[in-house]
Order: structure tokens, then sequence, then C-alpha cells
């Protein structure tokens, strides 16, 4: 949560280590959010989540800058919003996503990987699901 620390950074070295951490983090969010989600999407549908997906982190930037060209100037609000959706998007994965089958498998969680790969096999509309 650099962006926390970002609103609560009181001089500008500390503002510097922040950046620093949210830069930082920044690739390995979407290099793992994007396998995270290739894992579960059958494969006619990859090509365009990946687009989907790569387009709308850039749809984000952008709003976020015109947000604060034309709305407000306050960086504080900025800030806050993305806090907001922040915590809404992990709410959401927290609740509604499930574990990678191949995690719950090296955990020796077999039966949770089958119960997962039968939702996967289901969302992706197989019937047949095979041997799990």
């Amino acid at each position: 949560m650099a962006v926390i620390g970002l609103m609560l950074a009181t001089d500008i070295y500390q503002l510097y280590v922040f950046l620093f951490i949210a830069g930082a983090t920044f690739g390995g969010r979407i290099i793992v959010g994007l396998n995270y989600l290739l894992e579960f999407l059958a494969d006619k549908d990859k090509e365009l989540m990946v687009f989907i997906r790569l387009f709308s982190s850039a749809l984000y930037v952008i709003g976020f800058t015109l947000f604060f060209q034309f709305g407000s100037k306050h960086w504080i609000t900025v800030i806050s919003v993305f806090v907001v959706m922040a915590i809404i998007g992990t709410l959401y994965q927290i609740v509604f996503v499930p574990e990678t089958p191949l995690w719950l498998h090296s955990m020796e969680r077999y039966e949770d990987s089958r119960n997962v790969l039968k939702y996967m096999a289901g969302y992706n509309m197989k019937k047949d699901y095979g041997d799990f």
C-alpha cells in the first residue's frame, strides 16, 4: 500500500521512498495479474483478454491524468480515488476469485484443485471435465 504512504509522507524523502516502492511493484502487478487471468481463460479468449487488460491499464492512467488536469487539482483527491478503487478490487479478488489449481496442487490440496478445475471448465463451457 505504497499509495497510503504517499498520502501520509511528511517530507520529500519519504515521498521518494514510497514513489520508488509504488514504481518497483508496478511491473510485477501487471505480469502476475495477467498470468493469473490467462490461467482461467479458454484458449480462444486469451488474445482478446490480453488486449483488453493492457488497454484498460492505459485507459486507467489516462483517466487519472484527465481527472487531475480538468477536474480536481488536489493530489490527495486523486490518490484517495485510487485507494478506494484498489480496496474494492482487492475485496472482489478475495471474495470471488479462487486460488489457481497449480498453487492448490503444490500445497497438496488436491480436492480443492479439482474443484477449481471443474469450476474453470464450467466457466469455459466445457461439458466433459475429463479425468481430474
